[in-house]
């Protein structure tokens, strides 16, 4: 499909350029005049160290009400993001544990976790605001559990977990002896549900991280906010404690980050302005307010809820459609291509009952709009996008599309 659509709202990856000191600082060091032999031989597994005391001070200045001894944290530097969440995963797991993971999930965390042969536990959110659901969460833990893992703001929903819920949670998993994981990739991107400007002023993110001193790992990356998803660059923020156990399991996957990547991360961070933070999540902020206002147009039985964090909408489909045939008709006949709720762990279709009423879970498609570079871009995505879905309401209302089995 990707070949033959006008707008590919698939990928979840940044669709714009990274900061002009990223590539200046990638062209000094590869150049013959200052060349840095050391970019060409093994370095420190936990990572080069002034950037690791960059992105430690980083989080201190954007997160000044996290209380704590931050002596006591270290700073692990990753291939990407799942790079630090599979090594986070072998040092706290043995095969056959189990981790409680919310449905709707990031799907790289549940094949990483089929691939270690640690088993993962669903667990629920509300069906309006995609909070996770504490109570659900302790009613999962067994002798097994070890961890319970959080993304957040979430891919594929875009919601933001409040602090209320990421306090009980933490609590659950500290009376249990369980780890709490938390993805942050996307925490530069939170948006005011009021869309008070004022909140839109500063680089630093506005929502709640768990730090603590012990049993909560944190994972972020260069790839959403910096557009270095190539460069694949990352972090892992975890209790001192641990750390040689992490460095035996880095260093016998990985190694380390490549040593070119992390100078460009470490200059990124020294030298990039506020304002391109603040310029990338105006433009999105605004792209995902006028693809709201178009599929509002068309899906009212309930309106697509605005996402306040990431860059994601979480539709859900019209009654009786399989993602399979709304993926095929929103590609072919209307150019836009967006990725099927199946692959996060929803169901492909909705079951009704004989009132017209679901039976069951919501089916859903995850819409991207981080590759759209302007304003412009989004009216015309978003013009396509409801299109579309008028054509897949009309399908519904006509039962053309036979439920699968």
């Amino acid at each position: 499909y990707a070949k033959h659509v006008e707008f590919n709202l698939a990928p979840g990856a940044s669709g714009f350029d990274p900061p002009d000191i990223a590539l200046s600082t990638a062209q000094e060091l590869l150049s013959a005049s200052t060349r840095d032999s050391t970019i060409n031989r093994y370095q420190d597994v936990i990572g080069d160290s002034t950037l690791r005391a960059v992105f430690k001070t980083r989080l201190q200045r954007d997160y000044p009400h996290a209380t704590l001894n931050w002596n006591k944290l270290e700073v692990l530097v990753t291939s990407g993001a799942n790079n630090a969440f599979v090594t986070a995963m072998l040092s706290i797991c043995n095969q056959g544990d189990e981790v409680i993971v919310p449905v709707p999930y990031y799907f790289s965390h549940r094949m990483a976790l089929q691939l270690l042969g640690i088993r993962m536990i669903p667990a629920a959110r509300d069906c309006e605001t995609f909070q996770p659901l504490a109570d659900d969460i302790s009613a999962k833990i067994t002798r097994k559990t070890r961890a319970v893992v959080l993304v957040s703001p979430c891919n594929p929903t875009g919601c933001v977990i409040d602090a209320d819920t990421i306090s009980r949670i933490r609590a659950l998993c500290a009376q249990h002896a369980l780890w709490l994981v938390v993805d942050a990739a996307y925490e530069h991107f939170v948006y005011s549900q009021e869309h008070h400007e004022h909140e839109l002023d500063s680089s630093a993110p506005s929502y709640s991280i768990p730090f603590a001193e012990d049993g909560v790992l944190l994972l972020f990356t260069m790839s959403k906010s910096y557009a270095l998803a190539g460069w694949r660059v990352g972090f892992l923020v975890h209790p001192s404690r641990i750390t040689p156990q992490l460095l035996k399991i880095h260093d016998a996957n990985v190694t380390h980050a490549t040593v070119l990547s992390q100078k460009v991360a470490c200059a990124t961070l020294q030298h990039t302005p506020s304002s391109f933070l603040n310029a990338l999540r105006a433009l999105l902020h605004a792209n995902r307010d006028v693809l709201l206002g178009y599929l509002n147009n068309v899906v009212v039985n309930p309106n697509v809820p605005a996402p306040n964090g990431a860059f994601y909408l979480w539709v859900r489909l019209p009654r009786g459609v399989h993602e399979d045939d709304a993926i095929d008709v929103l590609a072919r006949q209307f150019k836009v291509l967006v990725v099927p709720g199946s692959a996060f762990g929803a169901n492909a279709v909705a079951s009704w009952d004989a009132n017209g009423d679901v039976n069951g879970e919501s089916a859903y498609v995850r819409v991207c709009y981080s590759g759209l570079r302007s304003v412009n871009e989004a009216h015309q995505a978003g013009k396509l996008l409801s299109d579309g879905w008028r054509e897949l309401e009309r399908v519904s209302r006509l039962h053309s599309c036979p439920q699968r089995q």
